[in-house]
């Protein structure tokens, strides 16, 4: 992708850049072997691209991957708390980026794992100015007032 005659350091290097995303690299860490200042000169360049996504998504697992071993391998307090908490922020970004496989799954069902099923209680003679008349219905009601 040229501009002006000039091709960006995130495109010459793109597949280096791919290949340690899906290993778990932080985009920071490889922005500045690169010799960016930052992530965001990466991140820009190649947001729209769908093999840039791809490996985000799939560097989660790498990442995820690296926290547990580092909490494994923690043998202080200090070291056992700070890996913890990585890993628990490493879980959080893995919910926001790929919620379809490590989001929280929210679903309502009925007693037996099916749909939800409504039931109707009618607690006087009429509802909504309609008076019940079922004899079936009307024999649970109490007796009208008065």
């Amino acid at each position: 992708m040229p501009y002006n005659g000039v091709v960006s350091l995130s495109t010459q290097h793109l597949d280096t850049i791919l290949a340690r995303m899906r290993r778990g690299d932080s985009l920071t860490t490889i922005a500045h072997d690169l010799g960016y200042a930052d992530h965001s000169g990466i991140a820009h360049r190649l947001d729209n691209d769908p093999e840039f996504r791809s490996a985000l998504r799939s560097g989660i697992i790498g990442k995820l991957e690296k926290r547990e071993q580092e909490l494994g391998e923690a043998t202080q307090n200090v070291t056992v708390t700070r890996a913890d908490r990585l890993l628990g922020h490493a879980r959080w970004w893995a919910e926001r980026l790929d919620p379809a496989r490590f989001g929280q799954l929210t679903k309502l069902t009925g007693a037996d794992g099916g749909p939800i099923q409504v039931q109707v209680v009618r607690f006087g003679q009429t509802i909504e100015g309609e008076t019940v008349s079922d004899a079936q219905h009307a024999a649970l009601l109490p007796p009208p007032k008065g």
